[in-house]
């Protein structure tokens, strides 16, 4: 690869990279290029309301290519205008929307929520691995409740068994260290950049980092 600097080109390949070594006698060169001199970080913030103008034509975007990931919740009336706007105003220690922005404009948003049916993704996918999406010291007390059930009704307390009693299990006020995310827009290229928003989001609720 040549990297010779053309001075009447917008942007050369070598504004990319970075000398760091070099041999003469092999005529050899070592360069580094960044990730961030070709794709620069976003900056990540909580919403605004005054942000929806800018995130409304994210959101239709998103909407004809993305639609599962774009969907309004039903209790703001989608179909209604200003529905993301009360989106945005619903934020709380439980709900946040975050957005991103990149080169001095927005370009997507992500709305989170602590409030996960725990129950109903317990009874839909296997769990166990992540502890149920409970605390440490809650699941090895389901466990060890599960195991003891099993003890009782005279059961062999293979691990088969202890979490198949576990899933029979209605413990009262059970809690999640869990939350969701429930929309993602990005515009492109952007979308390829989306887990930047996760730090932020891990951030937004504390309660839920172990």
């Amino acid at each position: 690869m040549i990297l010779n600097k053309d001075p009447d080109a917008p942007h050369n390949l070598s504004d990319h990279f970075t000398l760091l070594a070099s041999h003469e006698a092999e005529s050899a060169h070592l360069h580094m290029c960044s990730r961030n001199s070709v794709l620069p970080p976003m900056t990540i913030r909580a919403a605004r309301v005054e942000d929806c103008e800018d995130l409304l034509p994210i959101l239709q975007r998103a909407q004809v290519k993305y639609p599962d990931l774009a969907q309004l919740p039903e209790w703001c009336t989608p179909e209604e205008n200003f529905a993301l706007a009360r989106v945005i105003e619903h934020q709380d220690d439980a709900n946040c929307v975050l957005v991103a922005s990149a080169r001095g404009e927005l370009v997507g948003f992500m709305v989170c929520s602590s409030g996960v049916d725990l129950e109903g993704v317990r009874s839909t996918f296997d769990l166990h691995p992540y502890d149920n999406l409970m605390t440490a010291e809650e699941y090895t007390a389901e466990h060890d409740a599960a195991m003891r059930s099993l003890e009782e009704q005279g059961l062999e307390p293979s691990e088969e068994n202890t979490q198949s009693s576990m899933r029979d299990l209605k413990a009262e006020n059970r809690s999640s260290n869990a939350f969701a995310v429930s929309m993602l827009c990005m515009d492109e290229p952007w979308h390829m950049q989306a887990r930047e928003f996760l730090q932020s989001a891990f951030d937004a609720f504390p309660e839920k980092v172990q």
